[in-house]
C-alpha cells in the first residue's frame, strides 16, 4: 500500500506548482481557494449571452471567450471551452458509455487561474439560465456543457488538466457501506433519518421507464445516494498515513442540504457532547459530521442537488484535515468527475 501511494505522489508530484501546493499544505498554510477570486472575477464579466446552435448550444463572453458544444448523436458531447485568448479545453463526455476525455488544447501542462475560472462559472451559469437551453437531463448538451464548465472551476491545481475516465474499466465496488449504531440529531431537519447499509454501484430501482430514467445509465460507476439525503452515511478517504477505512480516515456524515457553518470549513462535527463547526485532524474520536451540503457533488451548496458516495468521500477528505488543494485528495476529487456529469439530481 505504501508502495502504491508514493507512486501517486511522484506522479502528482511531477509539475513545480504541485510541489508549490504541497508545500503550502505541509507548512499549514496552504493557497486560498481560488473559488472566491473566481467569482469575484464573474461580476466583472459583460455580454454573457447563451443561444442555440444549429447542433448544440453556443456561449458567448465579451469577444473571445465562451463555450461551443455539440451533440455529435449516440450521447457523445463535444465541448470546446474558450476560457482565454490562446487557451481553450476540449471535453468530450458519453452519459450513455460512461466515458470522460479532457484536453488542454495547447499546453498539457496548464492550470487554471481566477480569471479562467471565473470564466467558467459565468458558462455554468449563462447555460443554466437560458430559458430556451434545456440542463435539467443528464443526456443533454446544455446540461453536459453547464456541468463540465463546473466541475473544471473547480479543478485543483495540484492536477493537470489532461482527464480520462471510462467507466468500464475504472469502476470499482467496495461493498456495502455501514450503519452507524445510534447517530446524534441534526439541528434543522426534525428527526434524524436511520440511515442504512448501502450498496455501491446499485442504485435503487425505478418506475420509470427506461427512455426517461437516470437508472438507463445504471451501469456507471457513481453510486446516487438520492435515497439517503437527510440521513447518515459512511464517508472514508486515504492519504500518506492512513488508507480508507482507517478509523482516523472513516466517519458517518450526514447527506443534506444544511447550509455552511461559521468556520472556514463550513462542517459541524459531534464532539460527543454537543455539535462545533471546526475541523478535526483525522481524530478519531469523531464519529459524526454535517453542513455544507456534505456529499453534494460541487462546492459547497451551489447549483444542484447530485449526492454520491464519490462525492461525499471527496468531501470527508477535504474537511477531515486537508484543504481543498490538497494532493492527497486529488484521487478523491478525479473520481467525482463522473459523478458530476453524468448523476442526477435528486430534487
Amino acid at each position: 500500500m505504501k508502495l502504491i501511494k508514493a507512486l501517486k505522489l511522484a506522479v502528482v508530484l511531477a509539475g513545480p506548482w504541485m510541489k508549490a501546493a504541497a508545500s503550502a499544505e505541509a507548512s499549514g498554510h496552504p493557497e486560498s481557494p481560488s473559488s472566491s477570486h473566481a467569482h469575484q472575477h464573474l461580476r466583472q464579466l459583460r455580454n454573457v449571452n447563451a443561444v442555440q446552435s444549429a447542433n448544440g448550444v453556443r456561449v458567448d463572453i465579451d469577444t473571445d471567450k465562451g463555450m461551443d458544444g455539440a451533440d455529435e448523436g449516440g450521447g457523445q458531447y463535444v465541448l470546446l471551452y474558450r476560457v482565454a485568448p490562446g487557451f481553450h479545453i476540449q471535453v468530450k463526455s458519453n452519459p450513455r458509455s460512461g466515458e470522460i476525455q479532457i484536453r488542454p488544447l495547447g499546453n498539457p501542462n496548464q492550470i487554471l487561474n481566477a480569471e479562467e475560472k471565473g470564466t467558467l462559472v459565468a458558462i455554468a451559469e449563462a447555460l443554466e439560465a437560458a430559458g430556451d437551453i434545456a440542463t435539467d437531463e443528464v443526456d443533454q448538451v446544455g446540461t453536459q456543457g453547464a456541468r463540465a464548465a463546473r466541475v473544471l472551476s473547480e479543478w485543483p491545481d495540484v492536477l493537470g488538466l489532461e482527464f480520462d475516465y471510462d467507466a468500464t474499466v475504472d469502476s470499482s465496488d467496495e461493498g456495502p457501506r455501514a450503519q452507524p449504531d445510534a447517530a446524534p440529531e441534526v439541528p434543522g431537519n426534525g428527526k434524524t433519518r436511520r440511515a442504512v447499509a448501502i450498496e455501491e454501484g446499485k442504485p435503487e430501482e425505478s418506475e420509470s421507464s427506461p427512455s426517461t430514467s437516470h437508472h438507463h445509465y445504471r451501469r456507471l460507476a457513481y453510486t446516487s445516494i438520492c435515497p439517503y439525503v437527510n440521513s447518515f452515511v459512511q464517508v472514508t478517504h486515504d492519504d500518506w498515513d492512513y488508507d480508507r477505512w482507517d478509523d482516523r480516515t472513516t466517519y458517518y456524515a450526514y447527506i443534506s442540504m444544511h447550509a455552511s457553518g461559521p468556520c472556514s470549513g463550513g462542517t459541524y462535527f459531534w464532539t460527543g457532547t454537543a455539535w462545533s463547526c471546526y475541523e478535526p485532524d483525522h481524530d478519531p474520536n469523531v464519529e459524526y459530521a454535517y453542513g455544507d451540503c456534505f456529499g453534494r457533488c460541487g462546492e459547497g451548496c451551489g447549483s444542484g442537488t447530485q449526492f454520491t458516495l464519490d462525492c461525499a468521500d471527496h468531501d470527508s477528505c477535504v474537511r477531515f484535515g486537508h484543504d481543498i488543494l490538497s494532493l492527497w485528495c486529488s484521487d478523491e476529487f478525479q473520481a467525482t468527475v463522473d459523478d458530476a456529469l453524468f448523476a442526477p439530481n435528486c430534487f
